[in-house]
């Protein structure tokens, strides 16, 4: 680090990437501790993710590139257009919940003699 005025150094690193980092400087004399001090630093992300206002003539190009509109209403945004949708649903339950059904009934009246020509209540 090179100084630039009393107590100020300074330096060029490279950063690999972008965003905030923390920075901390150790001066050492004889392996002991003599003066740290920490700081930040922050690597931006380049000015083409900067601009906050659209690029109207951008967005209208592709937008008739690719058969869409600009500005939109939010009605037209959310219209179908004339498409259905469909929704599957599993019909395995049905036959299951009969068969289980069917099987309980079978079970009752087997078990349970209410049609038996030999039963006599007491």
């Amino acid at each position: 680090m090179r100084q630039v005025g009393p107590g100020r150094y300074e330096a060029r690193l490279p950063l690999e990437r972008y965003g905030a980092f923390s920075l901390r400087a150790v001066h050492r004399r004889d392996g002991q501790v003599v003066a740290e001090s920490r700081g930040r630093v922050d690597h931006p992300y380049p000015r083409e993710y900067a601009a906050l206002e659209p690029d109207v003539a951008l967005l209208s190009a592709l937008a008739a590139a690719t058969g869409g509109a600009t500005d939109p209403s939010p009605r037209a945004m959310f219209d179908a257009g004339g498409e259905s949708l469909r929704h599957r649903a599993p019909v395995w339950r049905y036959p299951v919940m009969l068969a289980i059904g069917m099987m309980l009934i079978d079970l009752l009246l087997r078990r349970v003699r209410i049609f038996d020509r030999g039963f006599r209540p007491r």
